[in-house]
């Protein structure tokens, strides 16, 4: 069974910082080289820590890539959808919500790529579970874009096209974005809010 939300986020509180950071240092690695490629003597020497206190912290190199996952699956949900409940208008909540998926998913762009290239390294149960969580983001984005429709706000011919094709513009964002360039990431976020709102015809 698939916990919700709720239940699911309940152990997020109560994992040590040293957790947290053996869990940035294989992220990092799982993304540099591949999943497969580290072993958890790499992950440990990295961390700098031993063999046991890893395994103190994870029961398994599987464990960690599923927490790296759900990260930048169940956390950031849970962080970030109550936004498009927020009361303002349906353009300014879908506009802040795109501001902050592009700003997130940039700061924790190795647990996202990771996240999407390595799923098939997930037991069946996890898989499922990463899955529902994205389905429940998508969704909850195409109701809403719906919703806007609905209201007058936004002028869409097709919600859930419109709902996918927004998730596919600011997750590539990590695709070609670089530092140096001449726009901070802030600013592009800002301009993807400006670019989302005219894809949903705001009026």
């Amino acid at each position: 069974m698939i916990p919700t939300l709720d239940v699911a986020c309940a152990d997020v509180a109560s994992r040590s910082e040293r957790a947290n950071e053996i869990l940035r240092v294989a992220s990092r690695l799982f993304f540099e080289k591949d999943y497969n490629s580290v072993g958890i003597r790499t992950i440990a020497n990295s961390a700098g820590v031993r063999g046991a206190t890893l395994y103190h912290h994870f029961r398994s190199k599987e464990e960690m890539l599923y927490r790296i996952i759900l990260e930048v699956t169940r956390d950031y949900i849970r962080d970030h959808l109550p936004i498009l409940d927020a009361p303002s208008s349906f353009a300014q909540r879908l506009k802040e919500l795109v501001r902050q998926h592009v700003e997130y998913f940039w700061a924790h762009r190795y647990g996202m790529s990771v996240g999407l290239r390595e799923l098939h390294n997930l037991t069946p149960e996890h898989l499922a579970e990463v899955q529902f969580y994205r389905l429940v983001y998508q969704r909850r984005i195409q109701e809403f874009i719906a919703a806007g429709a609905h209201f007058g706000e936004f002028s869409c011919f097709d919600p859930d096209l419109v709902g996918i094709a927004l998730l596919d513009m600011m997750n590539g964002v990590n695709d070609w974005f670089k530092p140096a360039g001449r726009l901070h990431i802030a600013e592009i976020a800002q301009l993807y809010g400006e670019l989302v709102l005219r894809t949903v015809g705001t009026r």
